[in-house]
């Protein structure tokens, strides 16, 4: 009978803690993921500071190479610092000037409107009038609007709402502000110490793989930066070109709030596919509670023939081919990352589907390739009538990838 040492028993000692640890692990598995949830949402300003430093990032490059040819040793000496000052600076007034500009504008529309209500009221009634002969039918109705709009209801109303969701709501919309706050005072650390950080990973990266796969990861990071920048900043060029001509137009055109309705569309014309229709009927609906019908209708036919423009011509030429995947997935990834992460999925969601995309067909490419060699090493050992179908197999197979491409990237 063989003994058994006492490394077996160590072995088997581990095994077992390792099958108890999975079945409590399982067994709490909420309580786990509340853990991950917590965990994350302590690291909320670092992921948003970690954001915003990777969108100033090509700026802050630019100025600062701009800043280098400089003949000032002062400057010289200090590139990176100033041009991360100037881009916060930079950053920190264009949200001022939009802030300053969105809400007193916003504000009227809502006091323009409030007080056009009555007014609105009445043209209900004489067009009722004049096409419903039986003013007890128009009567009735405005009794029962009276009635729902009383006193006894509205307190009723105020009375029966649940005042600690809308504390917590309140609460979130602070701590939202606060980790953006916090957000951007870690962006300018990251950006002023981002080749300490860069070396860092880069020694861990050594020590922790090889460096074929070090390699590797770093061509497809290059890979996902550059979709990424090149996404967002020409979706916001093109918006902006968009939104701009609507506001002009529609202030030549003397339709009030024009302004407001070009930030509208420009928001939400951020979204690709769906956000310049959205857009439309953002105009149409913000155009009908500030001005009249005639305006409203003007209104609307001018930001649909620019949203035309904007998909035949601009968007094409500004954005381009730059994710490249087909419709469905575009709108598979509008679809999933937006359930996910909201507006910003709603923004991100093409372009990190071709992220995605991009890694499944790297990895069919590499386990190919493994494939590949190995049937080769077998056929130069000798071991041909083996796997002679295999490596037909092979031959009839070696243009998957390529294959796969056609299947998710768009040709045209």
């Amino acid at each position: 009978m063989k003994k058994t040492t006492l490394g077996t028993w160590i072995v088997r000692f581990i095994f077992c803690i390792a099958v108890i640890a999975t079945y409590k692990m399982f067994d709490n598995l909420l309580y786990i993921f509340n853990w991950v949830k917590s965990f994350f949402n302590m690291l909320t300003p670092f992921i948003i500071g970690g954001a915003i430093a990777f969108l100033l990032f090509p700026i802050c490059k630019k100025v600062e190479v701009l800043l280098s040819k400089t003949k000032k040793p002062f400057i010289v000496k200090r590139t990176r610092g100033l041009a991360t000052l100037i881009v916060v600076i930079f950053a920190l007034m264009v949200i001022s000037a939009v802030l300053l500009l969105l809400v007193p504008m916003i504000y009227n529309s809502i006091v323009d409107f409030i007080s056009a209500v009555p007014e609105y009221l009445t043209d209900v009634y004489n067009f009722l009038s004049e096409h419903i002969k039986d003013t007890a039918i128009i009567n009735e109705v405005i009794n029962d609007i009276k009635n729902y709009f009383s006193f006894e209801n509205i307190a009723k109303f105020f009375t029966s709402l649940d005042y600690n969701s809308y504390l917590n709501g309140i609460t979130s919309v602070f701590s939202g502000v606060f980790n953006t706050l916090i957000g951007a005072i870690i962006s300018v650390y990251l950006l002023l110490d981002r080749k300490s950080i860069k070396k860092m990973l880069i020694r861990i990266g050594y020590i922790s793989l090889k460096p074929k796969k070090i390699k590797k990861i770093s061509e497809i990071a290059s890979k996902i930066a550059k979709v990424i920048y090149t996404f967002i900043f020409g979706q916001m060029l093109d918006a902006f070109i968009i939104a701009s001509c609507i506001g002009v137009i529609l202030s030549l055109f003397g339709i009030n709030n024009s302004i407001v309705l070009a930030i509208v569309y420009f928001l939400f014309a951020l979204i690709p596919y769906f956000g310049s229709i959205i857009g439309v009927i953002s105009v149409f609906l913000l155009s009908l509670v500030s001005g009249n019908i005639q305006q409203c209708l003007m209104a609307t036919v001018i930001a649909l023939l620019m949203q035309q423009l904007d998909t035949n011509v601009v968007n094409p030429k500004v954005v381009g081919h730059v994710v490249g995947i087909r419709p469905l997935y575009v709108i598979l990834g509008i679809t999933l990352f937006g359930g996910m992460f909201g507006f910003v999925g709603f923004f991100l969601g093409p372009p990190l589907m071709s992220i995605v995309i991009e890694l499944f067909i790297e990895f069919i490419k590499l386990r190919e390739n493994k494939k590949n060699q190995a049937c080769d090493s077998l056929a130069q050992k000798g071991i041909i009538a083996r796997i002679k179908d295999s490596v037909s197999f092979d031959e009839d197979f070696k243009n998957t990838s390529s294959d796969l491409e056609d299947i998710f990237y768009d040709g045209g």
